[in-house]
């Protein structure tokens, strides 16, 4: 598979979910680090030891009479390793990029009251901690502390930080307000969280440092959101409890992820959807919803239903739809808006991302067929049979092992099946190693919306020898990465006969076929077509003219089984050759011998009248043998100026003056272009036909 690359290109529209806002986590250690409610995640470092018990089992002192479940935290040896991942799952917020508003709250002992920190918003603990307490007991950071934290006491210590405007820290202890200090830096600066939009280092460190201003301490309960508590609602929770931490009572309205589907044209009907999530203290128990399509002018007020009536699917399933068509919009990223309102008059907001995109899918016309008729000369390409395509040995590490390893010859010297009864000269490959195989340059450009080639169908006619050696049951027929350093793409399994797409460890949840498509010691012809571009990501896959496979693949445009191409933009390490490899992968643990009687390659998807038109595999290839040339295009009887008159109209895309069966592909070079008037021009001069 290629290497992954992100582009968006198409006159098409793209839909992601915008992220609700206020997503509070809170952790009560019943017996685990797993969280009681919210979508955080915590994981420990790799050097953090820890237990998790009851407050009585550790003989701390109980919170107001009562047991609870405790993090007992050490000391880890090696402090930056130490601490634990806290993966919150919310979005940036306070106007950047990052997470710049938040709060957080520790339900906490410490048997010795020394330099600790509370979080490190560097994900790797690779600078100081961002909140600290001191031997005195004062919490800060950046010599001001304020406060006292008591040994051996539970205390209930909160942090809020708003980096939005003037960048500020306020310390409470025990619901009390003990300082504000304003930070050294800013919006996005050091105290500011990854995200979820800074995947994979979505994380803060619950207890980082990088230096060893750890000490032992016990964990009751710890609450993160993102968003900053008032005063009050800190006030209101108190100090530490053994029921752990509970949201302020008041009241807070709900919130919206919202989302746009499908990817589609301008004119087409587009879904908008608004999942809401209850406001709290009360609950709501019911919504009315709205989308703003102000900003892609079809107004401020479109309303979003869950009544199971179009185009609303189920009802009473908390997801809400509306339908909007889809105007002609500039490219660019449009806000909309989504609004909710619950039964208390409460209102919130969720955003759904539009993007509009610009270069129509396309495909070009890149067409080869390589036959294996007669063995090239040492360090030569294998010459196709038609077309511009260029297949050749490949050798990683040793030069010209590969070709040692093939053999050419013919299906009767190598005692195998004729082909449809007919001999035919066929390559043998072997079950090639990583470092081996047959590379093919399809010199195309980029299509589908991308600069990769990202429509395209390949072809084989092939027989795998039951007495032939496989190893583990597999063979990869294409690997789009460049340098064969990856997985491959496109698999025959032996241990049920199917084909299928992308093996990548996990073939059954992999699109495949049916068992039995295939067998050894019989000449299959198979083809695989692809379309990734632009809001497809469908494969089809057949076996002699038979469809036996058409459904969606895992991939998007410019990404895994894309190809690389003349306009990719990425001059290594290919040097803008559009290489990828026939046979072989990356291990060189999946592959088998096989017999190739024809290949063939073109940058577009073929119908299925296409397909089913080259049938069964036969001896002569996909593709008829080149013709001799017809400099009398338009069929009057006359070899002259009005034949490339005409041809000049058809390379132009209008080939009505073309005589019957007359293709413009003139020079047969697998394109339909100025070349083909340049050899009609020389032949009308006297020149032979090429």
């Amino acid at each position: 598979m290629k290497i992954t690359r992100s582009y968006l290109s198409a006159a098409v529209l793209a839909a992601c979910a915008g992220a609700a806002v206020a997503q509070p986590t809170i952790w009560n250690f019943s017996g685990s680090l797993a969280a009681d409610s919210g979508p955080g995640v915590m994981t420990p470092r790799p050097s953090q030891t820890f237990l998790v018990d009851t407050a009585s089992a550790f003989g701390l002192p109980l919170i107001g009479g009562a047991d609870s479940g405790v993090l007992r935290s050490d000391v880890p040896v090696d402090v930056p390793q130490g601490g634990y991942d806290v993966a919150h799952g919310t979005a940036a917020n306070g106007g950047g990029s990052y997470g710049n508003q938040y709060t957080l709250i520790w339900d906490v002992l410490f048997p010795v009251v020394n330099w600790h920190s509370f979080f490190n918003s560097n994900e790797a603990n690779a600078n100081d901690g961002d909140f600290f307490v001191r031997p005195d007991g004062g919490i800060g950071i950046s010599g001001v502390y304020q406060g006292t934290i008591s040994a051996n006491t539970w205390h209930r210590v909160a942090v809020t930080i708003n980096l939005a405007g003037s960048p500020t820290m306020k310390k409470y202890i025990d619901g009390v307000l003990v300082g504000t200090q304003t930070l050294g830096s800013g919006l996005d600066g050091r105290w500011a969280l990854y995200t979820t939009s800074n995947a994979p280092t979505d994380w803060f460190i619950l207890f980082g440092d990088n230096d060893g201003d750890i000490v032992q301490s016990y964990l009751s309960s710890f609450l993160f959101e993102d968003r900053v508590w008032t005063d009050t609602e800190i006030a209101s929770i108190g100090g530490a409890t053994a029921g752990g931490i509970t949201l302020p009572a008041g009241s807070i309205p709900p919130s919206v992820t919202a989302s746009i589907a499908p990817c589609a044209p301008a004119g087409a009907t587009a879904l908008i959807t608004g999942t809401p999530t209850s406001g709290q203290n009360p609950g709501s128990t019911s919504y009315t919803m709205s989308a703003d399509l102000s900003s892609i002018g079809l107004g401020s007020n479109v309303a979003m239903l869950d009544d199971g009536v179009a185009p609303d699917a189920v009802a009473g399933d908390n997801v809400f739809t509306g339908s909007f068509v889809i105007p002609v919009l500039a490219a660019g990223d449009y806000a909309l808006p989504v609004n909710v309102t619950d039964n208390l008059s409460r209102t919130g907001q969720g955003l759904a991302s539009l993007q509009v995109f610009e270069n129509p899918p396309s495909a070009g016309t890149h067409e080869t067929q390589v036959d294996f008729d007669a063995e090239p000369a040492p360090g030569d390409l294998i010459p196709s049979t038609f077309g511009p395509g260029q297949l050749e040995f490949w050798d990683r590490v040793v030069p010209g092992s590969t070709r040692t390893f093939c053999a050419f010859g013919s299906t009767t010297s190598f005692g195998i099946p004729d082909i449809a009864g007919t001999p035919a000269n066929v390559l043998n490959i072997p079950a090639f190693f990583a470092d081996e195989g047959l590379r093919y340059n399809n010199l195309s450009p980029g299509n589908g919306g991308g600069t990769f080639v990202n429509q395209y169908t390949i072809g084989v006619d092939i027989l795998w020898p039951s007495q032939g050696e496989v190893t583990s049951g597999w063979f990869p027929f294409w690997n789009s990465n460049n340098t064969n350093s990856n997985g491959g793409d496109l698999w025959a399994r032996f241990s049920d006969f199917s084909l299928g797409w992308d093996y990548n460890g996990a073939s059954a949840v992999a699109p495949f076929t049916a068992p039995g498509v295939i067998a050894f010691d019989t000449w299959h012809r198979i083809v695989f077509s692809l379309d990734t571009s632009l809001c497809s990501n469908r494969g089809k896959i057949y076996v002699n003219g038979v469809k036996v496979f058409d459904g969606p693949v895992p991939d998007s445009t410019d990404t895994l089984f894309s190809l690389y191409s003349t306009t990719d933009g990425d001059p290594t390490p290919d040097d803008n050759e559009a290489f990828s490899h026939f046979g072989s992968e990356s291990t060189g643990a999946r592959t088998a011998e096989a017999y190739i009687n024809s290949f063939y390659f073109v940058d577009r998807t073929l119908s299925d009248a296409e397909v089913a038109a080259f049938g069964a595999a036969d001896a002569d290839g996909f593709l008829a043998p080149p013709v001799s040339c017809e400099p009398d295009v338009n069929q009057d009887g006359n070899v002259d100026q009005d034949d490339i008159a005409c041809l000049t109209q058809a390379v132009a895309g209008d080939p009505a003056c073309l005589g019957g069966g007359i293709d413009p592909d003139f020079n047969r070079d697998g394109n339909v272009d100025q070349d083909d008037i340049s050899a009609l021009e020389q032949v009308v001069a006297g020149a032979p036909c090429p």
